[in-house]
């Protein structure tokens, strides 16, 4: 059996070099584990996200089966003012009918004082 050696020369510097790698090795493997952490808190935050839309996706369903159904047409007409004033109540009717009244009641009273 043959047995082969390696002389070092410079012992101390060898010893800080395998030192210094194994420091550098140490410091690798901690950001490994960080990382694997990290991926970690981040697979449970979007399982989180996945059940929270899962839930708003199962409430919108339930509002929208008990909201009425309506067809709603959109873009086809297009409405005027004039249009609204005459499906809104109309003010200017009710103000002109209310000043013929008082002035209907004014001459009633103009011919009491005679």
């Amino acid at each position: 059996m043959v047995e082969y050696f390696i002389d070092i020369i410079n012992q101390n510097k060898f010893r800080t070099e395998i030192l210094t790698a194994k420091r550098t090795l140490l410091e690798c493997l901690k950001r490994c584990e960080l990382f694997k952490q990290v991926r970690e808190q981040k697979l449970d935050e979007i399982e989180d996200l996945r059940n929270t839309l899962k839930e708003i996706i199962k409430l919108y369903s339930q509002l929208k089966q008990q909201m009425p159904k309506v067809k709603v047409k959109l873009g086809e007409k297009e409405y005027s003012r004039s249009k609204k004033a005459s499906t809104l109540y109309d003010y200017n009717k009710e103000l002109k009918k209310l000043e013929s009244s008082i002035t209907h009641i004014e001459s009633k009273l103009k011919e009491f004082e005679k």
